[in-house]
């Protein structure tokens, strides 16, 4: 059973037929949105009655794939756990702090689901390879995906990124470019690129799908947590799709009859004030940032947010906020919670709660709100590029 019926346009709202190839919007170039028929789906109780299945695949009706398609590239993303931090509720102190645990995915990270829900969306674009411009986690995804479609994956990474990453890209058969982070280099090499084969740039004509398959992080959560869903919640924001994808599934759910608007939680996301590039949009002013990776925390590293338009709206609207933070803070935050909740986040992870310690300073969270943290992707993947974990020679 499939409610996908057609893509409308982020900007214009032109509407577009499935079946096409392009995924921007012919009237302005702009972002593609899939839209659902979701009166058909609340007439039907879909979320009561028209899905089964394990991990995001169970929400298949509501994703963006064709009526008769049967192949879908995953192993089993989804439905990871959320846990109780009590302990660091009662520090803070709050009525409750949960953490979904994205490690969790079968590649470690958040972006699984993007890349599984981006890869089985593009079968009819089966002829082209697969390019990602990443820091971090989306990189490793793509690679992982690309595999097992079978496809040729490219990935332009920048100086400086963790060699974990670089590694785990290039096990899974990718091409890996390191690059300066200038966006002048960043497009010769990108143009470079497509003189030689024809791909699918995931950070443009992917970005339809990806949203997609980061929506269902938020729609597992009315699933997992049923009545006590969290009025607070603290996403880190790097690319920007996973607050793309919380916002749709709240829009989604709405129309389905599943959420009331007064129950729609304050979403705050999280960056570096090294690479503050959301924050520098909303508030207008001109970024400095380094070409090198200049951050602990790879995946709040993105110097022009690929959906900073769309971004900058939903975040007006909703009266959510950015919350910046340091390494110096996420650094400290991540041992804490290791020794304090047995979690070793990544940097990323901490940085949420790092934003957490500081919202509840500020007064904006206090004791009677309910909030969840995000943590992305497996900790154990920065120890060594950071090196934090060493003898005390005392």
């Amino acid at each position: 059973m499939s409610y996908f019926f057609q893509y409308i346009c982020a900007h214009c709202e032109a509407t577009f037929d499935i079946y096409r190839t392009s995924f921007s919007c012919d009237e302005c170039g702009d972002l593609l949105l899939a839209e659902y028929d979701l009166y058909r789906a609340r007439n039907e109780d879909y979320f009561r009655q028209g899905y089964s299945g394990p991990g995001i695949w169970r929400y298949r009706g509501l994703l963006p794939i064709y009526p008769d398609q049967r192949t879908y590239y995953t192993q089993g993303e989804g439905f990871t756990p959320v846990y109780n931090l009590e302990k660091l509720a009662d520090e803070m102190p709050l009525q409750k702090v949960l953490l979904k645990n994205e490690a969790q995915n079968p590649g470690g990270s958040i972006k699984d689901r993007e890349m599984s829900v981006a890869l089985s969306a593009l079968t009819r674009l089966k002829d082209r390879g697969i390019f990602i411009e990443s820091s971090g986690t989306s990189a490793v995804a793509a690679s992982r995906y690309s595999a097992l479609a079978g496809r040729k994956c490219f990935a332009l990474m920048p100086r400086g990124v963790p060699m974990q990453f670089v590694g785990e890209c290039q096990t899974h058969g990718a091409m890996v470019k390191l690059s300066d982070w200038h966006p002048t280099t960043r497009q010769k090499v990108k143009e470079e690129v497509q003189k030689r084969t024809q791909l699918v740039n995931l950070n443009t004509e992917g970005l339809t799908f990806r949203i997609e398959g980061a929506k269902t992080l938020y729609y597992e959560l009315m699933d997992q947590l049923q009545g006590d869903m969290p009025n607070v919640i603290i996403v880190p924001v790097g690319e920007g799709t996973t607050l793309a994808g919380i916002w749709k599934a709240i829009l989604e759910l709405v129309r389905l009859g599943k959420l009331q608007k007064k129950d729609i939680p304050r979403i705050y996301g999280v960056q570096s004030d090294s690479c503050p590039s959301l924050d520098a949009v909303l508030r207008k002013y001109e970024l400095e940032y380094s070409t090198t990776l200049d951050t602990i925390a790879p995946d709040l590293y993105f110097p022009e947010p690929v959906l900073g338009e769309l971004l900058v709206r939903i975040i007006t609207e909703f009266k959510w906020e950015i919350v910046l933070i340091n390494d110096e803070e996420i650094l400290s935050t991540w041992k804490h919670i290791a020794q304090l909740e047995g979690f070793l986040l990544s940097p990323e992870g901490a940085a949420t709660i790092v934003a957490l310690d500081k919202l509840v300073k500020q007064g904006k969270v206090d004791a009677s709100d309910r909030v969840l943290v995000l943590n992305p992707s497996n900790g154990s993947r920065y120890i060594q590029s950071i090196g934090f974990l060493k003898e005390d020679k005392n």
